[in-house]
């Protein structure tokens, strides 16, 4: 990175802080030479850059574009794990928030926002919970129920990729997600845009992860069977519901899940992750409930078993679990 170019644009930022014009193309400037590398972050970092962008979002609260280049940039330089917690400290999150609840009708700053979330909240226990204590997750579901955003494809696939985000692994967070209706609007996200893949995709993941509503995931499944990653989200999405929910296996056989997984398998059995995921879901379903490991060998669920083994015999986590299958399925089949 040319760092008498960086220079310059933190000199400028610093010098004009009344110019919102040199602001917002201060903070897009910077976003942008954050996705060049590490090295670039942290040299952003370390100039002072984090604190220009802030400032720059507090002076101009207002401004919808230096609102939203600011959240993008901040998003950027979160994508350094090392550099969450020195972004968090000075302020960022609820920078973020205000931004997000001062623009609500701005796209861009909506966006921009939950990519900003993401980044601060991924695999950071704490920020997860901080945002949440902000009032993060009520925001980003308000913002999916906006009329003025629903058909805004870009957005709710960003929405429904911070709710992920911030439900990972985290029981609490997901239990308020599930109180402020987050399973509601990602349905209704995914259902208004049927033919966008990436939305797919992150509603998927975000309704495994809450396990909720077998009957979405299947259909995006079945939508999209040539995207790997909604197949791949989607085994994961069911074998976390057949785990968490009492009712979970029996939604999945009954909306004929089991054919779904085993075709995801068949159709992408060059896919070691789809393969693993695919096996891991067998596995999960015939543990779970002993009654249908019949159901899964009359589908020929041991023949795509042993097919997806013979395809990945040097990935070890994929021997384990598609072993695991075998003798659940197997045994008393």
């Amino acid at each position: 990175m040319n760092t008498g170019g960086l220079d310059a644009i933190l000199r400028a930022m610093r010098v004009m802080k009344s110019s919102v014009s040199v602001q917002a193309r201060g903070c897009a400037a910077l976003g942008n030479l954050a996705l060049v590398d590490s090295m670039s972050r942290a040299t952003i970092a370390a100039k002072g850059g984090v604190d220009l962008i802030l400032d720059a979002m507090r002076v101009h609260s207002d401004h919808g574009p230096v609102q939203a280049w600011g959240c993008d940039a901040l998003a950027n330089l979160s994508l350094d794990v090392d550099l969450q917690e020195m972004i968090t400290k000075e302020g960022a999150i609820e920078e973020v928030l205000e931004a997000m609840g001062r623009h609500e009708n701005n796209a861009e700053v909506q966006q921009w926002g939950c990519d900003a979330m993401v980044g601060l909240a991924h695999g950071n226990a704490e920020n997860q919970r901080e945002f949440a204590r902000r009032g993060a997750i009520e925001a980003v579901v308000s913002a999916m129920r906006n009329p003025k955003l629903l058909k805004n494809a870009s957005f709710q696939e960003k929405a429904c990729r911070s709710l992920a985000y911030l439900a990972a692994n985290n029981m609490e967070n997901q239990k308020a997600i599930a109180q402020a209706g987050g399973p509601e609007v990602v349905l209704r996200a995914k259902e208004t845009h049927r033919d966008v893949e990436n939305v797919q995709e992150w509603a998927v993941k975000c309704l495994g992860i809450l396990a909720s509503d077998a009957t979405a995931i299947l259909a995006s499944m079945r939508c999209f069977k040539n995207n790997s990653s909604v197949q791949q989200w989607g085994c994961n999405a069911l074998g976390h519901l057949a785990h968490v929910t009492s009712n979970g296996c029996d939604d999945i056989v009954n909306l004929h899940g089991v054919d779904t997984i085993l075709s995801a398998m068949k159709y992408h059995e060059k896919d070691v992750w789809i393969s693993l995921a695919g096996c891991e879901t067998i596995w999960m379903l015939v543990y779970q409930n002993s009654k249908y490991k019949q159901l899964v060998g009359h589908k020929h669920g041991v023949e795509r078993v042993l097919k997806t083994m013979q395809n990945f015999l040097g990935h070890a986590p994929l021997q384990k679990w598609g072993c695991a299958a075998l003798v659940r399925i197997v045994f008393e089949a």
